[in-house]
């Protein structure tokens, strides 16, 4: 658990950037407390002007009351409409920062957050938190106004009630909150628990049907149970201990509206206090008990904020990318490893040791080995998704290859006009910004880093689509890609099956793809990654789902339609690409 500073300078932070927003909405909020408290005294004079204690139109004194309580309600309704506006403002601001830091985070081969628990942390706590700024912290400041100017006039309708309700008030509040720390570790756990129950959800439903076929579904059940008794039983001693909070408080109200209450009846029988002034005093006893209730409401709340600080912060703590220009190296660039080293956090032996190949500019290299030797690993050091312990990867630019195709095994040599998108001279897309491109004729190399990965078209093993239209899943790689280059980009990776489709490119395809077979899904993945500008494609197991006849078509065309006009690196078990393959490297 974290020290409450860095929690508060959090809160503090988002604070400070809506400042103005949040004054506006304690402003309007003090005026509905400032006519709250001026009813309890028209109030009062409407009473003394009814039973003949003040002489004065009745009409007037009623019109007057009438006129507060509706700029009350006027008021309030005013500050609900705008809490609800910055409340949203916030919270949309907040998410994407959060998200933006989660999606820049170094990435050492291991999440260290569930994507579930990532996106509860989105959603619930960024909730809390924004709230809590937006909505709890000017009500409690001009709570605790309204709490003072209560109490002020309590003392001027009665010094000696005053103190007695005064002193008994504050002591039920501070007997009330003498589990803070206690409470806010109790809602840091249960947090923590239902992160735990969204992933379980999240993971059980997305892979239900191998649950089933696992005969899992008991031992499912049986772990969420587990995981809801572990929430059960923090949430039952939260509910304990604001159970003696409440307690505490409901002791010191009640004798403080006992005592006014006889206070009243006394007075009325001796003739000491008028009927207004025990409707006023009365009434005043509410003022301040349910300010002073508020602020109690407010302790929780401030521990629920600090505890989604707390996580959120947990976020913000990933170690960063930073932001970064794309350094886009024209053509087919090489990927050169020099004397690299690798080794996953909390492993002794390393995946890579002093491991050093040229992955040639404008060639095609198969990559094979045994499962576990570290073909991904080589992936994901080229893309820089991890970082080498050891030794160095550089791409770098050659020079321009001519672009003539290799005939087709069927067929003449493919046609100018029908190369893909991203090639050597790609005529409809636009041209990258002089600065981001560094020309062929330079031989320029630099070293790999999150700023090189716009060189990379990249099919990550498995099936990587994502819930929305085949369209949508393709333009991911492309947003600017036109209607034919889509289609050129299906036809090329053998995805043709998607024009017989009931509503062709606007298919959905559920989440991870569902509702298309995992061949169906791979081509689909395929023709995305080609209709990326980079100059390196990078097959990690893309074929692994096909049979051996769409396998080597899927390659062939690949082969034929970039030639030498693309650095082709396929990490596969399979040996469909080793006949096209200028280079092999084993693992």
């Amino acid at each position: 658990m974290k020290d409450f500073g860095p929690c508060l300078r959090g809160v503090w932070k988002l604070l400070r950037t809506i400042r103005w927003k949040v004054l506006l909405s304690a402003f309007m909020q003090l005026v509905a407390a400032a006519a709250s408290l001026a009813f309890v005294w028209v109030s009062k004079r409407v009473v003394d002007i009814a039973t003949g204690q003040y002489d004065a139109p009745l009409g007037a004194w009623i019109a007057v009351l009438v006129s507060i309580m509706a700029l009350q309600v006027l008021t309030r309704v005013f500050v609900k409409y705008y809490e609800g506006r910055i409340t949203v403002l916030t919270k949309n601001r907040l998410r994407s920062e959060v998200f933006d830091k989660a999606l820049r985070s170094t990435w050492n081969g291991r999440d260290r957050f569930h994507s579930a628990d990532m996106a509860n942390r989105m959603e619930e706590d960024i909730r809390v938190v924004t709230e809590f700024v937006c909505c709890d912290i000017p009500a409690a400041v001009v709570t605790a106004l309204q709490l003072v100017a209560a109490v002020v006039m309590m003392f001027f309708f009665s010094s000696s009630l005053a103190w007695i309700l005064v002193w008994i008030m504050p002591v039920a509040v501070v007997g009330a909150r003498l589990y803070f720390r206690k409470m806010r570790a109790l809602t840091t756990e249960i947090r923590n628990i239902d992160g735990r129950i969204n992933g379980h959800l999240q993971e059980t439903l997305q892979h239900r049907v191998l649950v089933k076929t696992l005969g899992s579904v008991g031992a499912s059940e049986d772990e969420l149970s587990d995981l809801q008794d572990q929430e059960k039983s923090k949430t039952y001693s939260r509910l304990g201990y604001s159970a003696v909070s409440r307690g505490f408080m409901s002791v010191g109200f009640s004798a403080g509206y006992l005592l006014a209450f006889v206070w009243g009846v006394v007075g009325l029988n001796d003739g000491t206090v008028t009927y207004g002034l025990m409707v006023a005093f009365l009434q005043m006893v509410g003022q301040v008990q349910r300010p002073v209730a508020n602020l109690a409401l407010y302790v929780p709340a401030f521990i629920r904020s600090l505890s989604s600080e707390e996580r959120l912060l947990e976020i913000g703590d990933l170690p960063q990318e930073g932001v970064y220009e794309d350094v886009f190296l024209a053509g087919a660039p090489g990927v050169r490893f020099s004397s690299v080293g690798f080794s996953y956090e909390g492993r002794d032996i390393p995946v890579l040791k002093d491991f050093s190949f040229d992955f040639q500019a404008g060639k095609m290299t198969v990559v094979t080995g045994p499962t576990g030797e570290g073909k991904s690993t080589l992936v994901q050091l080229m893309l820089a998704l991890l970082e080498p312990s050891e030794g160095s990867i550089e791409l770098y630019s050659a020079p321009p290859v001519p672009s003539a195709a290799p005939a087709r095994p069927d067929g003449p040599a493919t046609p100018a006009s029908s190369v893909m998108p991203g090639g050597p001279v790609p005529s409809a897309a636009p041209a990258l910004p002089a600065s981001s491109v560094m020309p062929d004729a330079d031989l320029a190399s630099v070293p790999a880093g999150p700023a090189t990965r716009c060189n990379f078209m990249y099919v990550p093993q498995g099936n990587s689509l994502i819930s929305g239209s085949v369209r949508a899943n393709l333009l991911m790689a492309r947003l600017d890609a036109t209607e034919e280059e889509l289609r050129d980009a299906l036809r090329c990776a053998a995805a043709d099956f998607v024009f017989d489709l009931p509503d062709g490119l606007d298919t959905s395809c559920a989440e991870i793809g569902r509702g298309l077979s995992e061949g169906q899904a791979q081509r689909i993945a395929i023709a995305r990654a080609l209709l990326h500008r980079g100059g390196i494609l990078i097959l990690d197991e893309a074929t692994s789902a096909l049979d051996a006849d769409t396998e080597a078509l899927v390659l062939s065309r690949i082969r034929e339609r970039f030639g030498s006009s693309k650095t082709i690196i396929c990490v596969t078990h399979r040996p469909a690409a080793s006949a096209l393959a200028d280079a092999h490297l084993s693992l």
